[in-house]
């Protein structure tokens, strides 16, 4: 009986394909994360994948997250949404920005990690395919192709569908042309996911991938803070410009009053204030702009 790949790799032979596997780590489909894309890596991001919940993923990555979360060593989010068979996730993943071209520090692909899963979901490996048809000639660490991560219980219908839409992905009339795709022929680290641009802290971010903060707890924590800052830049100009003459600054000193002063008239408003302030010290600092 063929495996799985000879299976494959008969059906492309025939087809004049002659394709010569990569390594991953040894190419541009391996890149270091960014602090971004591991600050939005967290026990509730983890929930929304493994409960299948897109709304939420949809919410919380609008909230300025990357749409690549992973931890340090490249395991992602979107692994584990291929891993699950969960086209949904997927989709929202990429309408975010998220890419598909990416693989964890073992080399394993988003492809690998659809093959794994424990029931095919043939929409997701065609998600895949679609934006790189490559990805079956990427092998991990110790040299395995996705095709061989697929359960033996299912050869038979990957086979089935592998001889359905092979002609979609690998025609005869791309036989002569096809070669390792632009990433396959890159060092590794030349092409990082690129960050979105967000308006929050990643100790913002942190916190709503963690879940001790909604999304839109974190949104308005930074709008406020922002808006302090630039509260504080107005007030910095017009001091210059006011008082940049005068050797005495007790004038300005006790004049300006800011929405972001720590002066209350009460022990409540102080207390209200102290704890306002906190959320703010959190999303200052600088806010996270790429």
């Amino acid at each position: 009986d063929y495996t799985l790949q000879e299976y494959f790799d008969s059906i492309l032979a025939e087809r004049g394909y002659k394709i010569t596997p990569a390594n991953t780590l040894e190419t541009a489909y391996n890149n270091d994360p960014s602090d971004l894309q591991i600050a939005s890596y967290g026990p509730r991001m983890i929930q929304i994948v493994k409960s299948g919940d897109c709304l939420a993923l949809r919410e919380t990555l609008g909230g300025g997250l990357s749409a690549n979360p992973c931890n340090q060593f490249g395991e992602s989010l979107v692994h584990m949404a291929c891993r699950r068979g969960n086209i949904g996730l997927l989709e929202v993943f990429c309408e975010a920005g998220g890419v598909l071209q990416v693989s964890d520090d073992y080399g394993r692909t988003v492809l690998h990690d659809a093959c794994w899963a424990a029931r095919p979901c043939f929409d997701v490996v065609k998600k895949i395919l679609m934006q790189d048809s490559f990805l079956f000639f990427m092998k991990d660490r110790r040299g395995a192709l996705p095709l061989s991560y697929v359960p033996k219980a299912h050869w038979t219908e990957w086979k089935e569908w592998l001889a359905e839409n092979i002609d979609t992905f690998y025609p005869e009339s791309l036989a002569s042309g096809f070669g390792p795709s632009e990433l396959a022929s890159l060092p590794p680290n030349s092409f990082p996911v690129p960050d979105c641009k967000s308006q929050m802290s990643l100790e913002l971010i942190k916190m709503v991938a963690n879940g001790d903060m909604s999304p839109r707890e974190a949104r308005i924590t930074a709008e406020e803070a922002n808006r302090c800052d630039d509260d504080a830049t107005v007030a910095m100009t017009v001091g210059d410009s006011e008082y940049g003459d005068s050797d005495d600054e007790s004038d300005f000193d006790s004049d300006f009053d800011s929405d972001c002063d720590s002066d209350y008239d009460s022990d409540d408003e102080m207390e209200e204030g102290g704890a306002m302030f906190e959320m703010l010290q959190i999303a200052q600092g600088a806010t996270f702009s790429h």
